[in-house]
């Protein structure tokens, strides 16, 4: 396991705006210590440095800066590819090519550095500052003794600085977009700076009684309006107050353990119109509120969402009630046709809300200027709903908008579609049906296409997945043109596959395009490829960046895709993991991991550690030494979804051991959170296992049903709702929460069982799966608890131990290696978690009966 510590893999890599200059970042697993490797787009390298945070390039990719150590910034010239360094540097920050820098001196001296034309001005004790958005202005503000505050406006065309404010302890300030207006607040009162002058502003209008301005967000994109937050004066008082009793009423729809003290604070989102300072009243307690786009793209208007009585509730959490908020009016408008929608959104101009209607199963489109409501998807015979229990793919959102809100592009469970917003144009399927022939599943490849309005005519490059191979690459389509996307790469890796619910999002990297050429970097692995990065321009031929192979020295795994037919018929397939070494005369012990479906991981790079995601097996370290692995999927019954594991786990390993080289009598099994209910519920369904291990899961599903999750709320949603999939609640359905429930079929385990759990688990209490435990005590079953420190998931020396002892758990029983003392002796509490109880005990082979009372 130590070899873990030496693992080094690219962290992190950018791209120059001119796309001529990269650099990528290597980050050691232990020491955490960060190497800067500096290139050009041709692969020459300027050097490799230390870094300690995040690298930046100038606007004008001239510069790159970083800090080198903990009191050294470098700047690097990248047309001299010359470094320089300032000493004494506490942090800094890169705005264009405007260089910002705070020097650990006496004076707190506060740099300001035009990159481009060297020119320089120094501050002190600068306490904050910001920039205006569209504009070239910086507001910088200083601290004087007596808690005097000085501000300064410095606009960085000019760079000449104008001293806009003196006087009392200033709280906050914000800037408008174009840098005209600053508003700040002293003691709780609010002052605006416009046109060379400041003023104190006093509200007139719908403030609340007994409320205070407590936080100011920004101006508005027109700078008419200035957004705040309002809170009540006693909030913060009573929150010192512990209270004695909690009154619990059967009408609550909200327990008192679902109250936390940020929510007593009742925080109020208000406008206040700069003309006549009215201020109007916006959000309310217990509302969201959403605007449109990135950033605010539009702020004139916006999106409230509530529940019936204010607060959500378990027994009718299908009902969200929608409003139209008018920000700079604080006019509402109603939107109730969309109270059965499952998605809903205003365009990024604030044209347009649209919305998926979960009971008519279209899109629909609500034109804000004329209040008319239309299906625009009403002819369209295709599917857009995602089902995770069939594999189906669909809707997340809208992917992109296109220019002035004419249309919209959107996900089907086969196509990406353009949608008319108006109605007036039919809805295109730009993919052209090639998905569902071709089995693959398109997306758009760039992050940045979600950002930013579309063009009619423009390219886009689409990431690709083929659903039976499990091969990715890269496809491109053009905006309003129905045509077959064409090819552009696929093959037996892993680039990225954005929208596919079976991938973790850590395994994906989306291409990053350089923002002024079409130099695109992205990241390519397998199973047998460390993840790398590349240079393309046209993703059909690759320029590789990094050359990382740190499996080179281990007996590493490659993959196998397996596919064999359900108990009831159904196609199914799954992973199998073999050593690099593998020889097919032998006889190898596998154990089985599964989650939900993990297939279309085929061709990912596992990177080996103490464990993998918090409480599972690592796959590469049981896979090098001497186990296989093997992931199948699996396809749940809504209302009965252990019936789905069972028919997916015992056919596959019914399949396994007709393989030759499989030990049919060494099967393991190991599964952690919905994994682990998993493996508990099949342990006492077959014995088709010599060990098992669950980690962090349940035991008891009616008891279960009947807790408050770690966040105070009540746990009926998980079950009815949620992942455990029983769609009723325990006197609907009493009979599938006692089939369900292993404790209550303890009797019938016969297999072996480690178990792991977390003391202060949020998800699945630990008293529950304790329940298991005493059960298979009580009936003399072998079982072990591994009880740690911790909520839900395990990290750091904990992981380490817990992998330590599960592997020398599955070694005894699948390996015939002699057992470790902790699991043969009873070890009293003191002189547990010492090198002596993970020593093997060479005198006893297994441990005895537990307490068995007659």
């Amino acid at each position: 396991m130590e070899s873990f510590d030496e693992w080094q893999l690219p962290s992190q890599i950018e791209i120059s705006r001119n796309g001529k200059y990269l650099y990528f970042i290597t980050e050691q697993s232990i020491t955490k210590r960060k190497t800067l490797s500096v290139r050009d787009r041709g692969g020459s390298l300027y050097g490799d440095f230390l870094c300690l945070n995040k690298p930046w390039f100038s606007a004008d990719s001239r510069n790159l800066v970083w800090l080198i150590s903990q009191d050294s910034l470098c700047v690097f010239n990248l047309t001299n590819f010359s470094p320089s360094y300032i000493p004494n540097v506490r942090e800094f920050w890169l705005h264009g090519n405007l260089l910002l820098y705070r020097l650990d001196d006496e004076k707190h001296s506060f740099w300001i550095v035009d990159l481009k034309t060297n020119r320089k001005r120094c501050f002190f004790n600068v306490v904050q500052f910001k920039f205006s958005r569209i504009g070239e202005t910086l507001v910088i503000k200083c601290h004087e003794e007596d808690n005097i505050s000085v501000l300064f406006l410095i606009d960085l065309n000019s760079w000449k600085m104008s001293n806009i404010f003196r006087g009392g302890d200033i709280e906050v300030f914000v800037v408008d977009d174009v840098g005209k207006q600053v508003a700040f607040m002293i003691k709780g009162e609010l002052y605006l700076y416009k046109r060379y002058k400041y003023c104190g502003l006093v509200i007139i209008g719908d403030m609340p009684s007994k409320h205070f301005i407590g936080r100011l967000h920004s101006f508005s994109k027109d700078g008419k309006n200035l957004f705040v937050d309002l809170e009540k004066d006693n909030d913060r008082f009573l929150l010192k107050n512990k209270k004695l009793l909690n009154i619990w009423n059967y009408e609550m729809v909200k327990l008192p353990t679902e109250t936390d003290e940020e929510q007593m604070i009742s925080s109020k989102l208000a406008s206040i119109s700069l003309s006549d300072r009215r201020l109007h009243l916006l959000g309310k307690p217990g509302e969201l509120i959403y605007f449109p786009g990135y950033e605010k793209v539009i702020d004139s208007v916006c999106l409230v969402s509530h529940r019936e009585n204010g607060i959500f509730d378990e027994r009718n959490n299908e009902m969200n009630l929608w409003e139209l908020l008018y920000t700079y009016t604080g006019e509402r408008k109603e939107l109730a046709f969309a109270n059965n929608a499952s998605f809903i959104t205003v365009s990024l101009g604030g044209k347009y809300v649209i919305y998926y209607d979960k009971v008519q199963k279209d899109y629909f489109s609500y034109d804000i200027s004329i209040g008319k409501l239309i299906n625009i998807t009403r002819d369209v015979k295709v599917s857009w709903e995602r089902n995770v229990d069939s594999g189906a793919y669909g809707y997340k959102s809208i992917c992109a908008w296109l220019k002035n809100d004419v249309a919209f592009l959107v996900y089907s469970q086969d196509d990406i579609w353009q949608i008319d917003p108006r109605g007036i144009h039919p809805p295109i399927r730009l993919t052209n049906g090639y998905g569902s022939i071709h089995h693959l599943k398109f997306f758009l490849a760039l992050e940045s296409y979600s950002y930013r309005y579309l063009e009619i005519g423009e390219t886009l490059i689409l990431s690709a997945f083929d659903l039976e191979s499990k091969d990715n690459g890269f496809y491109k389509l053009i905006v309003g043109k129905v045509k077959d996307p064409e090819l552009l790469t696929m093959g037996p890796y892993l680039y990225c596959v954005s929208e596919n619910p079976e991938i973790p999002s850590y395994l994906n990297f989306s291409p990053i395009k350089a923002e002024e050429a079409d130099i695109y970097i992205l990241r390519r692995m397998s199973s047998t490829e460390a993840p790398n990065y590349f240079i393309t321009s046209d993703f059909k031929s690759f320029q590789q960046v990094t050359q990382m192979v740190p499996h080179k020295s281990f007996n590493w795994y490659f993959t196998e895709l397996h596919s064999w037919k359900s108990l009831k018929g159904r196609n199914l397939q799954g992973i199998l993991y073999k050593p690099e070494n593998f020889d097919s005369l032998k006889k190898y012990p596998v154990i089985f991991y599964f989650y939900e479906r993990m297939s279309a991981r085929l061709n990912a790079y596992l990177r080996p550690d103490a464990l993998s995601g918090g409480n599972s097996i690592n796959i590469p370290y049981y896979v090098s030494n001497g186990y296989l692995v093997f992931c199948p999927d699996i396809y749940y019954e809504k209302g009965d979804p252990m019936e789905g594991t069972y028919d997916a786990i015992v056919s596959a390993v019914n399949y396994l051991t007709s393989l030759p080289y499989v030990n049919n009598g060494k099967i393991g099994v190991q599964g952690s959170s919905w994994g682990a209910i998993q493996t508990n519920y099949l342990i006492t369904h077959t014995s088709l296992f010599a060990a098992a291990c669950s980690a962090s899961g349940l035991s008891d599903w009616i008891s279960g049903y009947g807790s408050l999750m770690g966040d105070g709320t009540s746990a009926h949603e998980i079950y009815e709702k949620g992942q455990l999939r029983v769609g009723a609640s325990l006197w609907e359905k009493p009979e599938i929460y006692i089939k369900n429930s292993t404790v209550l079929n303890a009797n019938k385990v016969t297999t072996p069982l480690l178990m792991m759990h977390t003391n202060r688990d949020g998800l699945c209490s630990f008293t529950n799966a304790f329940e298991l435990f005493l059960a298979l005590r009580r009936l003399g079953k072998k079982v072990w608890l591994l009880e740690y420190e911790g909520n839900h998931t395990l990290n750091g020396e904990n992981a380490r131990d817990f992998s330590v002892r599960m592997k020398q758990f599955f070694d005894h029983y699948l390996m015939e290696k002699c057992p470790p003392r902790w699991m043969t002796q009873s070890i009293p509490w003191e002189e547990q978690s010492n090198s002596y109880e993970l020593e093997k005990d060479d005198d006893i082979e297994t441990s005895g009966r537990g307490l068995n009372i007659k």
